[in-house]
């Protein structure tokens, strides 16, 4: 059955080298559009398999805005544009599209950038598939099991969490023509970890005295997301979102609705990240829609617990046993754990990014382990440390006399990792001319030995890692934009360790028993509260890697069994050139971030926003803002 493409683009000798091109492909053109309403329109007439979308259209549209459309709709796109400027790939990135292709199309890259998003979009599906399929079974195991409302309640958050990313979320049961409500909320902790919270426990938790009415309690509205400033609006009133966003940093929610007949269930998710809801998380509750209103249907009816039996509940996995070297409950950490679990067993290909330090070869190695394939092996390729010559036989192999010094037939690192994981670590210092082979690679399944002619079958999951900013790779051109879509399937950001300090405690306790384990002088010292203070005040531009590092020192210096402020005299962040000796480089940032959103009058998103002209995604810039402790009233006139 032949692939129906709308076509989303203004320029219509453009629109049409594209039809001819796809319809001499195989390809069927369903309709062209040159507005968003007009695509709107199309895709609800002819339901296409992808949509080629022009980011740029008359009277200022922008492509982009049709996105989250497309994503409801379960329809892939491709975004056309003029350009690879960083700008317009950072806001391309934000609504992750299936690919992206450079006016003029080619015919090569327009077939080989359906051939990568074909195959990205059903990854996604299978990753949607296997999460819906999982939560749909656990849901049916709470409702047919013998379990009694408290033990149930251990479940329930880790269900929820697999569905719609939360760090506190709750639920009411609405009884009409009453103010009679009842329900629980959860708070994490930890990986699956929550504390459970009544109305007389959300009170003493959140401060006696406090309105605790949810302003994003509608149960007349079936579902509503409150990202950014919407949630701000909800927060400035005297309410349970304001108390949750004083309380818990809490910066964003979603509420969903469940009629049980008479009864309402109303289902809300509370985040600190301030983007963190999408429509696609809407899609996840759907599809699961009647498992929920099976699970609540006996909640109601049990008023108070399921049953009378005491079958056990199954014990829930700690983080420190799950997930091997990976310690900490920072909400960032915890969100790189529930998004390590959720693709881990999947085909999917995982591009891991994040700065150097920040421990991507162990996250890579846990999604291997965590992985069917954990039994098979796990091969590292670090692309920055071989010589460009070497790269392409220590990838593919070569045959004995392919060059000089070739003196025996070589098997690659693909051939090695047959059956299991392949990390290409440092990915960004690929060099050009290799990464259209890889590219080969990865497509085909197969591939050739240096100086040989025989195809050589491979199955490897591929995970690929860099600290570089791969759009600004691709806008430069030392990257190519469809090796970066085939790898950028699923992105797993890694957040530094001064966006995550609350952990610096339970890692330096670790890194100091571990090295003191390893010299043979147990008991390990410990950290005085001064210390621990001087450590979370550090900037860590090493990282992870540079806080261990810092505890062997430590370890092999200290002579007392208690570390103090006065054993870390080189914990001092260093100005930037220029700068007084005070003004340190969180100082030298809010103050460029302030002078630009004085220029943009506080305006952060859409265009002429302050993240436009910081080069920065708007949650990225929200979210610096918020840590640095920048105040409206600094750059807002009114």
């Amino acid at each position: 059955m032949k692939e129906h493409v709308l076509i989303v683009e203004d320029e219509y000798v453009l629109a049409n080298d594209l039809r001819l091109l796809l319809e001499q492909a195989g390809y069927r053109v369903c309709a062209i559009e040159d507005t968003i309403a007009g695509a709107r329109k199309a895709v609800l007439q002819h339901r296409p398999s992808w949509v080629l979308l022009d980011i740029l259209l008359q009277d200022d549209a922008m492509g982009t805005d049709l996105a989250a459309f497309l994503t409801e709709q379960n329809v892939g796109f491709i975004y056309i544009s003029a350009s690879t400027d960083q700008r317009i790939l950072e806001i391309a990135k934000q609504t992750q599209p299936d690919g992206f292709l450079v006016k003029p199309v080619r015919e090569r890259d327009l077939l080989m950038m359906l051939d990568i998003a074909r195959n990205k979009h059903k990854q996604h599906l299978e990753v949607a598939s296997q999460r819906e399929l999982s939560v749909q079974h656990q849901l049916q195991q709470l409702v047919e099991n013998n379990f009694r409302l408290e033990q149930a309640l251990t479940l329930m958050p880790s269900i929820f969490q697999a569905l719609v990313p939360f760090d506190f979320m709750g639920y009411e049961l609405l009884f009409p023509g009453t103010h009679l409500t009842k329900g629980n909320n959860f708070v994490r902790v930890g990986f699956n970890e929550y504390q459970l919270a009544g109305k007389q426990e959300l009170v003493t938790m959140l401060g006696k005295g406090r309105t605790l009415q949810r302003q994003s309690l509608q149960p007349s509205v079936a579902s509503h997301i409150y990202n950014h400033t919407a949630f701000s609006r909800l927060a400035k009133k005297d309410g349970l979102e304001l108390a949750l966003h004083e309380r818990f940093d809490i910066n964003a929610c979603l509420q969903y609705v469940i009629s049980l007949g008479k009864i309402d269930v109303v289902l809300t998710f509370y985040s600190k990240r301030p983007d963190a809801y999408m429509a696609r998380h809407l899609s996840l509750l759907d599809s699961v829609r009647k498992g929920l209103t099976a699970l609540f249907n006996k909640i109601q009816a049990a008023n108070g617990s399921f049953a009378t039996g005491s079958k056990k509940a199954p014990e829930l996995t700690a983080a420190s046993s799950r997930f091997e070297g990976l310690l900490g409950k920072s909400p960032r950490l915890l969100h790189v754990l529930d998004e390590i679990e959720t693709v881990a067993n999947t085909p999917v290909s995982v591009l891991v990014l994040g700065e150097s330090g920040t421990g991507k070869e162990l996250v890579a190695r846990n999604i291997h382990q965590l992985s069917s394939r954990q039994g098979r092996p796990f091969v590292v390729v670090n692309c920055a440390n071989l010589p460009a010559e070497l790269i392409e036989s220590e990838l593919f192999g070569h045959e004995k006399g392919a060059f000089t010094g070739a003196y025996d037939k070589r098997t690659g690192k693909f051939e090695q990792a047959d059956s299991g994981t392949l990390f290409l670590d440092e990915i960004g210092e690929m060099p050009l001319a290799l990464q259209g082979k890889l590219l080969r690679v990865l497509q085909e399944k197969e591939l050739e030995h240096v100086g040989g002619n025989n195809v050589v079958k491979v199955d490897v999951r591929i995970i690929a890692a860099t600290n570089k900013h791969l759009e600004k790779e691709v806008a430069e051109g030392r990257f190519r934009l469809d090796l970066f879509f085939r790898l950028n399937v699923f992105p797993l950001t890694l957040p530094a360790l001064r966006e995550r300090k609350e952990d610096i405690p339970l890692l330096s306790t670790a890194f100091l028993e571990q090295a003191a384990s390893r010299m043979g002088r147990l008991p390990a010292p410990t950290l005085s509260t001064d210390a621990i203070r001087k450590l979370k005040a550090y900037q860590w531009p090493g990282n992870i890697r540079e806080l261990e590092n810092l505890m062997e020192r430590l370890v092999i210096k200290c002579r007392n069994p208690l570390i103090t402020e006065t054993d870390l005299p080189e914990l001092k962040n260093k100005p930037l050139p220029g700068d007084g000796p005070d003004q340190t480089l969180s100082g030298k940032e809010a103050e460029y971030i302030i002078s630009v959103l004085k220029k943009c009058n506080g305006k952060i998103f859409g265009n002429g926003g302050a993240a436009e002209i910081l080069g920065l995604p708007p949650s990225t810039l929200t979210s610096r803002i918020k840590k640095l402790g920048i105040k409206k009233d600094l750059y807002f006139k009114g």
